[in-house]
């Protein structure tokens, strides 16, 4: 069972929170909320009225835009000891964005005036703040980038190994639904395209899940030094 004080002690070793006083956490730990999300389940509406920040304390989120079609593109994931909606330090700021729950995930959710009222007097607090910002937009650039400069084959490689162990015959913890959210691509291409690399021997499947059988290989495919048909 969780306690406020456990929760305190999160917030201490993360930035920007790492920079406030005892005094400091323990007035802001008065409004923060605990909240539970089950897997795909909504935290935060594109176009909605951002109004707070949130800690991921466990599971993952992912950050998503949604096109005409409903087809959705996950910009980015967000695990356990990271934070998101820091829009919410700007009045009547708008989420830009729609975060759902990547897998089920506990989060603290602090209101956008006790952050705000915190970080006035604490000029180191607010920097990290700020850094932590201006990472988010450099991940993004550099994700939009990566879509510009690569094929859907080359994406869903990258994604098979970022999400499996660099062991010999290692699982894959995502499924074609969510590879084709992150690579921005349907979840038929993904199919062909899976298909594709588990008749070359570069990936098998056990019981309907994914297995790495040659990273070596898959690493090539997704550096582009491998022809993808």
């Amino acid at each position: 069972m969780y306690s406020l004080a456990d929760d305190a002690r999160v917030l201490r070793h993360l930035p920007p929170f790492r920079w406030f006083t005892d005094g400091e956490v323990a007035c802001l730990m008065r409004s923060v909320q605990r909240r539970s999300y089950a897997r795909r389940e909504v935290l935060q509406h594109g176009g909605a009225p951002v109004s707070g920040v949130f800690v991921v304390l466990s599971g993952r989120a992912a950050i998503v835009f949604q096109d005409d079609r409903g087809h959705e593109f996950a910009v980015s994931l967000i695990g356990a000891s990271e934070l998101f909606g820091e829009e919410a330090l700007l009045e009547d700021h708008e989420s830009f964005a729609t975060v759902r729950a990547y897998s089920a995930c506990e989060v603290l959710f602090i209101p956008r005036c006790a952050l705000l009222k915190q970080l006035e007097g604490n000029a180191p607090a607010a920097t990290r703040m700020l850094e932590l910002v201006l990472k988010r937009l450099k991940v993004a650039h550099l994700k939009i980038a990566h879509v510009a400069h690569t094929n859907v084959c080359q994406r869903v490689a990258g994604v098979l190994l970022e999400n499996s162990k660099d062991e010999a015959d290692a699982p894959v913890t995502v499924g074609s639904e969510q590879i084709a959210r992150l690579v921005g691509s349907s979840r038929e291409m993904v199919t062909r395209v899976v298909g594709k690399m588990i008749a070359r021997g570069v990936l098998r499947r056990e019981r309907r899940k994914l297995h790495v059988a040659e990273r070596a290989a898959l690493e090539r495919i997704a550096e582009g030094r491998s022809a993808s048909d």
